[in-house]
């Protein structure tokens, strides 16, 4: 301590302390991040209840769209009275994602169907649609990264990120996600979650 001319004694200063790295700098890196690196480690799902699959609000989601290119969308049975173990958001980027991908193979006439149904502990999902198809010899490809079906590309369409996306997400809840398809008939996507 030091005295001063008044008689008051002041303590010295305390230095201050930095501790690096307590701190990100702001930038737009987090910009430039491709959307499929958040769901390629997603974080496992620590709410794992929900009421029923809520397949109707994505449905309604997608209708104007459907409306547009005469599609018809259907949920089966209308209010299914299931309990399923799963994490709702991430459930309702599963719906989102197959019935998109669905729209893009599908014209005037074609119908799109999510259908569910018990079996002993478990809910079966489906996803139908009667649209164009996938060609056989691609089936195990289109759920890689970027993939694209090769009718997609001859008309333009992007499939993205959104069948690897799903299997990610199906893959944190011990779920696997098996597809069959018909060229001109449909293609059917199905994958089981726990009953509660």
């Amino acid at each position: 301590m030091t005295s001063t001319p008044s008689g008051r004694t002041d303590s010295p200063p305390v230095p201050s302390r930095t501790i690096a790295g307590t701190r990100r700098p702001r930038g737009n890196s987090t910009n430039s991040v491709r959307p499929f690196r958040k769901w390629r480690n997603p974080s496992r799902p620590s709410i794992r209840r929900c009421a029923r699959p809520n397949a109707q609000d994505v449905i309604q989601k997608f209708q104007l769209d459907a409306d547009t290119r005469r599609v018809l969308l259907d949920v089966r049975p209308q209010d299914p009275a299931l309990r399923v173990d799963a994490d709702l958001e991430k459930l309702e980027r599963v719906f989102s994602n197959l019935v998109a991908s669905a729209l893009r193979h599908c014209t005037a006439g074609d119908e799109i169907a999510i259908e569910f149904s018990q079996e002993a502990a478990q809910v079966r999902v489906q996803v139908d649609d009667t649209g164009s198809g996938i060609p056989e010899q691609e089936l195990d490809q289109i759920f890689e990264p970027h993939y694209r079906a090769t009718i997609a590309r001859r008309q333009g369409q992007n499939s993205g990120l959104e069948l690897a996306i799903t299997r990610r997400l199906l893959e944190l809840h011990d779920a696997s996600i098996e597809v069959t398809s018909e060229l001109k008939r449909g293609t059917t996507f199905s994958f089981a979650l726990t009953a509660i």
